[in-house]
C-alpha cells in the first residue's frame, strides 16, 4: 500500500523534489520467471530489462516480496539475486523492495551482502483511525466502480473485528482483505454490518456474537449448560465459568489466554469431559478442540516437534495458527520435558510463540487446560477423612509446588480439584448417556425407554476404582448397544413399538 501511494503521488505530482520525475516501475518476479527454463535465458531477460532501465535514467524499480528473488534457499530454481546483484551494487540503479518481517530475519539478513544494499525501513501497523480512511476511500471506489454501497457502520465493524480478531496480519492489511472479502459476498449490492461479521466469521472459523443481552444470558447461566454434561465436579465448573464471563466483559488480560487451568484429580473423573464440553458451548464450532497426549513429548526434541524446525511451523503452533479460536487441551502435563513445561510459561503469561519459522503464533483467544493426575491421591484420602476440596486444596498445591516450578503454578488462572465420582454420580453419569442413546434411537424410529434397575446395573459395572469413569462408555457399547443391534436384526424390536429395556441386557 505504502509503494502504490508513493506512485500515486508522483503520477498526481504530489511527490517530494526528489521523486518528481521519477517513475516507479514494477518488477513482476513471477511475470519475469514465466517460460524461462535455464538460468541462461533468465541472465538474457535480466539484462535486456536494465539495459531499458539504464537508457530510460529516471526509473525506481519496485520489487515486491523481494525475498523471493532467490538466494539459495531449499526449493529455489534459480538464483536471480545472483543476476540481480550488480545492478543492485551500481550506483546507476535504484531500487525499493517490501518484504514481511518474518522473512527479513529467515533469508534476507542472513544475506550480509544483500543487508547492505537496503537501508531497512520498518512501517508500524495503521491505527484503527487511519484504517478507517483507506477503507473509506476505498468504499468510494467500490461505489463508483462496481455499484456496490458500504455502510459507514460495515467500515467500523470491520476494523474493530479485524484488529480484535485477526492476529496472523495487522492493520490495514487485515482490514483490507475483510473488506475485499465482503465486496465479493456483498447482498443486494450492499455491504452491511452483518456482511462484515459473517466474512470475519468465516475467516477465523468461530461465531461472532455482540454482547448483548442474550448473550450475557447464556453466560450467567454457563453452568446450567455445562452440568448437563458434567456430573459431580461443580467447583471446576464455577471456576471455569466465571473466567469466561471476566473474558467476555473485558475485565480479563487481554494479553493472555481468555482462560488457563491446571486440572487435577483421578482419571475418569470428568476432567476431558468438562474440557470437550466447554470447546462445544464457548466456541459454538466444530473444531474448536484441541488435544496433546503431552505423555508423547517426553524428550528435550519434543519442543522442535511442537514449535518446528527451522523454517518450518511445529504440531501446536500450527494447530493454533489454523484454529487461533480454540480450547487447548494438555493431558497429563507432568509428563512433557522441563523445556516444554519452561515453554508453556511464556504461553501463560504473553499468549504467544515464535515458531520455527519466526512467525509469532497469538493464543490470546484459546482457552488453555492442563490436566495432571498429581495430588490425586491426596484428595482422595483427605474425602475420605471429611475433608472438604477446599480444605485439601493447600495440600495439593503443595504436591503440584513439588511436581512443577513454582512460578508455572502461578501462572494458571486456577488449579480445580476434582473429586472422586460417588456411586450417586455414577448413576446421573448413565442416567444421561442412557438418554442420549433414547434420543438416537427415536430418531431412527425406535421407542426404548430403560428400567430403572438398569441404571444401578450400569453404574455398578461401568466403574473402575483406577479408571472411573472411563470403562463405562465401552461397557455401554459392547452390551446394551451390542444387544439392542441384535434385537433390531432379529425383528424382537420394531420400529414404532414401545420396547423396554431392563438388566438383562447386561448380561454377557
Amino acid at each position: 500500500a505504502t509503494l502504490r501511494f508513493i506512485a500515486k503521488q508522483v503520477v498526481t505530482g504530489d511527490a517530494p523534489q526528489a521523486l518528481a520525475t521519477k517513475r516507479i516501475v514494477l518488477l513482476d518476479l513471477t511475470k519475469l520467471l514465466s517460460g524461462v527454463k535455464t538460468q541462461g535465458e533468465l541472465a538474457e531477460k535480466v539484462k535486456n530489462i536494465f539495459e531499458e532501465v539504464g537508457f530510460a535514467q529516471n526509473v525506481i524499480i519496485a520489487v515486491e516480496e523481494i525475498h523471493e528473488l532467490g538466494m539459495g534457499e531449499v526449493g529455489d530454481s534459480f538464483n536471480l539475486y545472483s543476476l540481480m546483484q550488480p545492478y543492485l551494487e551500481s550506483d546507476t540503479f535504484q531500487f525499493i523492495g517490501t518484504t514481511e518481517a518474518e522473512f527479513y530475519s529467515k533469508i534476507l539478513e542472513k544475506n550480509s551482502s544483500f543487508a547492505r544494499l537496503f537501508r531497512k525501513i520498518e512501517l508500524p501497523p495503521a491505527t484503527q483511525q487511519d484504517t478507517l480512511g483507506i477503507l473509506e476511500y476505498r468504499a468510494i471506489e467500490a461505489e463508483r466502480k462496481e455499484k456496490i454501497k458500504v455502510t459507514f457502520i460495515a467500515l467500523k465493524t470491520a476494523v474493530a473485528f479485524s484488529k480484535k480478531l485477526i492476529h496472523d496480519r495487522v492493520l490495514p492489511d487485515s482490514a483490507i482483505s475483510v473488506f475485499k472479502e465482503a465486496l465479493t459476498g456483498s447482498v443486494n449490492h450492499w455491504v452491511t454490518k452483518d456482511t462484515v461479521k459473517r466474512i470475519i466469521s468465516s475467516m477465523v472459523k468461530v461465531p461472532i456474537v455482540e454482547i448483548g443481552n442474550a448473550d450475557k444470558d447464556k453466560l450467567l447461566n454457563l453452568e446450567t449448560e455445562l452440568h448437563q454434561r458434567l456430573i459431580g465436579q461443580d467447583q471446576a465448573v464455577k471456576a471455569v465459568c466465571d473466567a469466561l464471563r471476566r473474558s467476555a466483559t473485558g475485565l480479563s488480560d487481554d494479553g493472555r489466554p481468555i482462560g488457563s487451568f491446571l486440572f487435577v484429580g483421578p482419571t475418569g473423573v470428568g476432567k476431558t469431559e468438562l474440557a470437550k464440553t466447554l470447546a462445544e458451548s464457548y466456541f459454538k464450532t466444530e473444531g474448536a478442540y484441541i488435544r496433546f497426549d503431552m505423555s508423547e513429548y517426553q524428550n528435550p526434541e519434543s519442543v522442535v516437534r511442537l514449535l518446528g524446525a527451522q523454517g518450518e511451523g511445529g504440531l501446536l503452533t500450527e494447530a493454533v495458527r489454523n484454529r487461533p479460536y480454540a480450547l487447548l487441551l494438555l493431558d497429563e502435563f507432568e509428563k512433557a520435558n522441563e523445556k516444554i513445561l519452561t515453554l508453556f510459561l511464556q504461553v501463560l503469561d504473553d499468549g504467544r510463540l515464535t515458531d520455527g519459522a519466526g512467525r509469532t503464533i497469538d493464543f490470546t483467544n484459546t482457552i488453555i487446560i492442563v490436566t495432571s493426575n498429581a495430588g490425586s491421591l491426596t484428595i482422595a484420602q483427605g474425602l475420605q477423612e471429611g475433608k472438604s476440596l477446599e480444605q485439601i486444596d493447600k495440600s495439593v498445591n503443595d504436591e503440584l509446588m513439588k511436581e512443577f516450578k513454582p512460578e508455572l503454578v502461578n501462572r494458571f488462572d486456577a488449579v480445580v480439584l476434582f473429586k472422586p465420582l460417588s456411586p450417586q454420580d455414577l448413576q446421573k453419569i448413565v442416567t444421561i448417556k442412557l438418554a442420549a442413546l433414547q434420543k438416537q434411537m427415536k430418531e431412527k424410529g425406535y421407542l426404548v425407554d430403560f428400567d430403572p434397575n438398569l441404571v444401578a446395573e450400569c453404574a455398578k459395572k461401568g466403574f473402575d476404582p483406577v479408571l472411573g469413569a472411563r470403562p463405562l462408555r465401552r461397557l455401554l457399547q459392547d452390551t446394551l448397544e451390542a444387544k439392542l443391534s441384535k434385537l433390531i436384526l432379529q425383528n424382537e424390536l420394531v420400529k414404532g413399538q414401545p420396547f423396554t429395556a431392563g438388566v438383562e441386557l447386561m448380561s454377557s
